[in-house]
């Protein structure tokens, strides 16, 4: 099969390597569409992989093959794929923190033809009023619906969403199904404030062209509080990874008592200011991945199509071109979202 093989920091081929081997318990997945994830950028552009893996988890698929021994899928299943399996039995697991698996199992592999995977895999088979195009981003608007549900917001709360690529989006539009009253919204891109604007964001800012914690505060109200002035935002999602927007999210823009959610990789370590943190009580938390029952609510968030994913696709790329399919996601100023189709 042909498959999109990493070989190096900024360097995806186009292979022929040997299809996949299907086990007693395997589903072999003819893939249908596989979204370009912020943390395959990072991997590609930083190095963060070895020699020869195939990448892509953001994917759906159809049923080529089934092991003799799977009951659960049949051949033709349409179907969207969580590719991650917590092991069940570690402590973070007994805590039902399956996110944080100690060794979590599953596949990655999307950038290819054909994929296998354990019929054990979380794996929602695709109404036929939702196209394979949506399914694929299971995985990516469960980390939104993680991110936001992290958060324990009230309707009532006036949110900063920071960094508006596919997850910014995504948290944007889970945002406005739950019916959190007041939205602003910032980033580069006018091609991303735009479908903000489209998502139902009250305010849209471009760090260029404006003063954001001004303008921020303008929208919202601010306080003085131990000689901090900050807006009245109870939540800040920080989904950008640009690391000069952390300190002034704590410092600035971020309520006292307040929230940060941060949601993006960072590729360089950032330096804070812990002071701010601590005299205005904010509560700094990671969101990392999913559990069950944000994937459950991702997926009825697609098919009643509560939300519009495919809003966000700029591109559609064939796997002969998957390289260059990376370097077109790279371009903030003119691609969303990507997607790669055998």
């Amino acid at each position: 099969m042909k498959a999109g093989v990493y070989r190096g920091k900024g360097q995806i081929a186009y292979e022929e390597i040997p299809d996949p081997v299907v086990g007693d318990h395997d589903i072999l997945l003819r893939v249908s569409s596989c979204g370009i994830c912020g943390s395959d950028l990072h991997v590609y552009s930083e190095g963060w992989a070895s020699d020869g893996m195939v990448l892509g988890h953001e994917y759906s698929g159809v049923v080529a093959a089934v092991g003799p021994k799977v009951t659960r899928h049949a051949v033709g299943d349409r179907l969207a794929v969580i590719p991650a399996v917590a092991c069940g039995n570690c402590m973070a697991c007994r805590n039902g923190r399956t996110n944080l698996c100690e060794q979590p199992a599953g596949k990655a592999g999307g950038y290819a033809e054909l994929v296998a995977l354990s019929e054990d895999v979380t794996a929602f088979p695709v109404p036929e009023t939702t196209s394979m195009e949506a399914a694929a981003f299971l995985e990516p608007l469960s980390v939104a619906v993680r991110a936001v549900n992290q958060a324990a917001l009230n309707p009532a709360d006036a949110v900063v969403v920071i960094g508006l690529g596919s997850i910014g989006l995504s948290v944007l539009q889970v945002l406005r199904d739950r019916g959190v009253a007041t939205i602003i919204a910032a980033d580069l891109s006018p091609r991303r404030l735009e479908l903000a604007r489209r998502f139902g964001a009250d305010v849209v800012l471009n760090p260029l062209h404006d003063d954001v914690p001004a303008r921020v505060k303008e929208a919202l109200g601010h306080s003085s509080h131990r000689g901090y002035e900050s807006s009245r935002a109870r939540v800040v999602f920080e989904c950008s990874g640009a690391g000069q927007v952390v300190g002034p999210a704590i410092t600035e823009l971020v309520t006292p008592g307040g929230t940060i959610v941060m949601v993006a990789l960072f590729e360089r370590p950032v330096t804070i200011d812990p002071n701010p943190l601590v005299r205005k009580e904010v509560s700094l938390i990671g969101s990392y991945a999913y559990t069950a029952e944000d994937w459950k609510q991702a997926f009825a968030l697609l098919v009643e199509e509560r939300v519009d994913v495919l809003a966000t696709v700029t591109h559609r790329v064939p796997l002969s071109q998957v390289d260059e399919a990376f370097k077109m996601q790279l371009n903030k100023s003119d691609a969303v979202k990507v997607l790669v189709t055998p």
